[in-house]
């Protein structure tokens, strides 16, 4: 009644375990770049938008100062 599994038997049963560990690993390497690709894309903007911020920082200042050597003219 109890006999003993074979050896095939065994790898059997832990074929779906390891299939299931080497997926999972897989998905984790696969999000892993897809989020370091999202990182780059952020910073990149990011850079363009603090970029931007100081062009229209300096604009307002020329802005400002125009203005007020108007005010001193009248």
């Amino acid at each position: 009644m109890n006999k003993q599994p074979k050896l095939w038997e065994i790898l059997a049963a832990f074929l779906p375990i390891i299939a299931g560990i080497t997926i999972w690993l897989w998905n984790l390497g696969t999000k892993v770049e897809k989020q370091a690709t999202k990182i780059e894309f952020l910073e990149q903007n990011q850079a363009e938008y603090k970029t931007d911020v100081k062009e229209i920082n300096e604009n307002i200042k020329t802005i400002l100062i125009k203005m007020e050597g108007k005010q001193d003219k009248k």
